[in-house]
């Protein structure tokens, strides 16, 4: 196919549009790839023979086409696309604050912060996500004329997930223009866009940064100053607003950075729209490339008293140490993250799905900043940011196993937030602690109360208290269990205790609870639920002796008589009153794995084929990553293969694979079911397990389409670990 000068191929963007999906896509090129190796496909039309041929043979290089324009990778570390059309943005984010791409020139889609909330308008409305004005909001003038979508040819962007940068170029009539965006890891309240242009002619060029406060934020303040008390003098541009019901005060404050250059710039203030905004004026001469940063900052009074003073100083320091230092910080701090790698030679399409999940996890999540991701992440206000299971469960392995930094931070979230669990469950007439099932900054119950979740989805409590042994288990810190670890686990085992209904035989059951499946509510002995428990109360028991403390007898009489139903095959009813409906996601199933409890390899076989076949194919991703982990565990590799496609694939969005929540959705970035995704890597090709020994490799399944899986940097003293054939 021919290919102009900036690598882009001819009439591929019209030919992605035919194939949109990228599911579409994936299965056509596996039957054109199975005929060209003589595996399927036999016509039966012998004088077509050729014709056909042929016919396959253009599809099929079409289909290689489309592919490029979605996003395949040489080296497992990019992702590019050349189509601005079915656009899904790609998150840059660094645990503190979150920038979504644009395929509009210049810009970003939003700029979200972690742990901020305000609430929702009307009786019943709970906390939601804030976001902060833009103050990447950028244009570019030529002449006077604005630099818009359709001036651009050769349009393409790139994530480079080794730098956690997406680099976007495109050529004018005047010039070629090439773009960097980043959330800076070494400054988390920071983000940046850093423009090259490389002008085809000498012309006037004026950039203007004006923020935009979107709604719900309201009460807008632009300002301008200039600080002057120095060699060089800073232009700072402004803005602040507050949340809807003046819950926090929201403070941006942005440069154009130009130190460096031999053209001389003017940078001051200028009005756009009637409002206050940031301006850069240069002449830029044929041939001579120029480039600026544009640099900014959001705080809040979260964390701050005065966060308008706190932003401007952020710029002022980027701007007095250069914008060089700062990238290159940035850069060495990923460098850092990716020590704890998953190297997968032989297919290079499972690279850069597996690393583009590892790279979001890293991005959502920051360290020592007691912040936990939320089912979306920093991608988008889904799930109005709250925090669910889905850290502990499904994106909290991953972490533990890979960065014990991240993973405290998710524990430090939840060990802030005990004296309000205590509260709830006291409120309840339980004892001990009772975490909610959807949190936010406040540690209360943040679910809307239409939804049963919110009351009865008990099991979050065990689950925190399990990941808080994993956590142990990993980092033999017992000075942290003893002082923040056991405290959580032993109150989260009172709580348990204090729930469980004693039955007339001796057995105790778990009434009226929402479990992992949120299709069955109000059920009794819903089986993870039951599982997390039994489980829990077994931790709290070893945590109290690796403490020196006395386990209480009742959670080990509770444990070892919880109750749980079955068919008459013997294969585990999802509850009690369950007789083969629909599930969401499989509740029995997580008794094999993650709890441990179901280890006999013909019961997990029984299950995992008969909750298969009832799991919703519209559900959530993370189903499927758990039936593939056990048919790894169980040695069926070509299964557990096709499991763990079928938990991301059908999910992606274009043209960066972004993950949805359901299959075919439109709502990425999907955290949860990138942990997931990661863990039927870790735990089932990689067999990896969290034990009291700490992480050890047990039931290694490679699957034939890799050669080699290596995992790197895991645990505190960072191993590696090999699976070949």
């Amino acid at each position: 196919m021919p290919c102009n000068a900036h690598g882009n191929i001819s009439a591929q963007s019209a030919f992605a549009n035919v194939f949109a999906s990228p599911t579409t896509r994936f299965r056509l090129f596996i039957v054109f790839s199975q005929y060209f190796n003589g595996k399927t496909f036999k016509p039966v039309v012998h004088y077509n023979i050729k014709y056909m041929r042929n016919i396959l043979l253009s599809l099929f290089l079409l289909l290689v086409c489309a592919f490029k324009a979605d996003c395949q990778s040489l080296d497992g570390w990019t992702l590019s696309t050349w189509s601005r059309d079915n656009y899904a943005g790609i998150s840059l984010a660094n645990g503190r604050i979150g920038i979504v791409t644009s395929n509009h020139l210049f810009g970003v889609k939003h700029i979200l912060l972690n742990g901020v909330y305000d609430r929702q308008n009307g009786f019943s409305g709970v906390s939601n996500a804030v976001f902060a004005p833009n103050f990447l909001n950028l244009t570019i003038h030529v002449d006077g004329r604005e630099v818009k979508d359709n001036d651009a040819t050769n349009w393409k962007q790139t994530l480079d997930m080794r730098n956690a940068q997406a680099v976007t170029q495109f050529d004018t009539p005047d010039a070629h223009f090439r773009y960097t965006q980043q959330a800076l890891r070494n400054a988390p309240f920071m983000a940046m866009t850093v423009v090259e242009i490389t002008p085809n002619r000498d012309f006037e060029l004026e950039a203007i940064n004006q923020t935009v406060v979107s709604s719900p934020n309201k009460d807008a303040e632009y300002n301008f100053q200039r600080i002057t008390d120095g060699p060089e003098s800073i232009p700072l541009y402004s803005v602040r607003c507050n949340t809807r019901h003046n819950l926090h005060q929201v403070a941006v404050c942005s440069s154009f950075i130009t130190r460096g250059q031999k053209h001389s710039a003017t940078v001051g203030e200028t009005q756009s729209n009637g409002t206050c905004a940031l301006g850069l004026k240069t002449r830029l001469k044929t041939g001579e490339t120029y480039s600026f940063a544009l640099a900014g900052a959001a705080c809040t009074t979260r964390d701050f008293k005065n966060p308008a003073n706190e932003s401007a100083r952020l710029v002022i320091n980027i701007s007095c140490q250069g914008v060089k230092r700062y990238m290159e910080e940035h850069v060495k701090e990923w460098a850092r993250l990716w020590q704890s790698d998953i190297q997968i030679e032989g297919d290079v399409q499972s690279q850069t799905d597996v690393r583009s999940c590892l790279y979001h996890l890293y991005s959502f999540v920051g360290e020592d900043n007691r912040l936990s991701p939320s089912p979306m992440g920093l991608s988008s206000d889904g799930y109005n940011r709250h925090v669910f299971w889905d850290t502990e469960i499904w994106m909290y392995p991953p972490l533990l196993m890979l960065n014990q930094q991240m993973a405290k931070s998710c524990m430090d979230y939840r060990i802030d937030r005990i004296p309000q669990a205590q509260n709830r469950a006291r409120m309840y007439g339980y004892r001990g602690v009772m975490f909610p099932w959807e949190s936010d900054d406040s540690g209360e119950e943040a679910c809307p109360v239409w939804a049963l979740t919110g009351t009865l989805e008990q099991h979050i409590t065990a689950d925190i208290a399990i990941a808080a042994w994993n956590y142990y288990c990993v980092t033999k810190d017992r000075e942290w269990l003893r002082t923040s670890g056991y405290p959580l686990i032993s109150q989260a085992a009172d709580f348990v205790a204090s729930r469980m209904h004693k039955n007339s035989d001796g057995s105790y059951s778990f009434l009226n609870v929402v479990g992992a499946d949120e299709y069955a509510c109000n059920v009794d002995d819903n089986a993870y639920t039951n599982g997390t428990a039994q489980v829990c109360l077994k931790y709290a028991r070893q945590a109290a002796r690796a403490v020196g403390e006395k386990p209480r007898k009742q959670w080990e009489e509770i444990e070892n008589n919880i109750r749980y139903h079955y068919f008459a095959d013997g294969v585990m009813r999802e509850h009690a009153t369950y007789n083969g409906q629909t599930i969401k996601q499989g509740d029995v199933v997580l008794l094999a794995y993650p709890l441990g409890i179901m280890t006999d390899a013909a019961e997990i076989r029984k299950n995992l084929d008969y909750y298969d076949r009832v799991m919703d194919s519209k559900g959530p991703a993370m189903g499927s990553s758990i039936l593939s982990i056990l048919c790894s565990q169980l040695g069926d590799s070509e299964k557990a293969f096709r499991l763990w496609q079928r938990s991301y694939i059908p999910h992606k969005c274009p043209p960066f694979g972004v993950l949805s929540e359901g299959a075919g959705g439109n709502n990425p970035y999907f955290a949860t079911g990138a942990g997931g995704m990661l863990q039927a890597v870790l735990c089932g090709f990689g067999g990896l397990r969290i034990t009291e020994r700490g992480i050890v490799q047990k039931f290694p399944c490679l699957p034939k389409q890799w050669t080699r899986l290596t995992i790197t940097g895991v645990g505190p003293d960072h191993k590696t670990f090999v699976v070949k054939r």
